[in-house]
């Protein structure tokens, strides 16, 4: 992934941004040249970066019409493992068509479910049956307990949150061996992000 990243951030680098500066009548062909082959480059370096835990800038994606990436992302953000799969379920032809369907189905699934325990537990709070899906809340209620350390429920309940009416084969039956499972491919995928990304902000 990351012998990816070098070459499509050093072709993205060779890509002329910029045609504004020639004659008039050569400047429309030359700007639509130039975006097909950003284009082309992004819709390859989007990816890696995500997998890479970087995210595009949303006004990239609208100067080259690369919109498709948005709803993919922001389920990637927001931890949406349903969502993810909705998204690239139904963009199944864009995305193989472009040779990177394949990769973000495989690759890409586990990093959503880090950002779904990531995030979810963090904000969630105490609902009305007195679960909690958050970590602060938790540190709040329990001001004595060891930082480092939290009950497994806590994840396990934000987990059963996020999947609850959306019908995917996880809606009511994740158990704590699934969240041992989940957690342990986590630890597996975890690595050194690389920095100073041509285009993107950290995850």
């Amino acid at each position: 992934m990351r012998g990816a990243k070098f070459w499509l951030d050093k072709a993205w680098g060779w890509c002329p941004q910029d045609s504004w500066q020639q004659r008039r009548y050569v400047i429309i062909l030359l700007h639509m040249i130039r975006l097909m082959k950003c284009s082309a480059i992004l819709i390859r370096l989007i990816p890696v970066n995500l997998l890479l835990g970087l995210l595009p800038d949303p006004a990239m994606l609208r100067a080259y019409s690369l919109t498709h990436f948005e709803s993919l992302i922001h389920h990637y953000k927001t931890g949406n493992v349903a969502g993810w799969r909705r998204e690239l379920d139904e963009k199944r032809e864009w995305y193989r068509r472009r040779g990177i369907w394949l990769i973000l189905y495989e690759r890409g699934e586990i990093l959503v479910w880090r950002n779904l325990l990531r995030r979810r537990s963090v904000t969630y709070y105490q609902d009305w049956m007195g679960l909690i899906y958050s970590l602060r809340l938790y540190y709040q209620t329990s001001p004595g307990v060891a930082l480092n350390r939290c009950p497994t429920n806590i994840f396990l309940n934000a987990i059963r949150q996020a999947f609850k009416g959306t019908g995917e084969i996880e809606d009511g039956t994740i158990e704590l061996e699934d969240l041992i499972v989940i957690i342990a491919s986590c630890i597996d995928h975890v690595s050194t992000l690389p920095r100073g990304s041509l285009l993107t902000n950290r995850d």
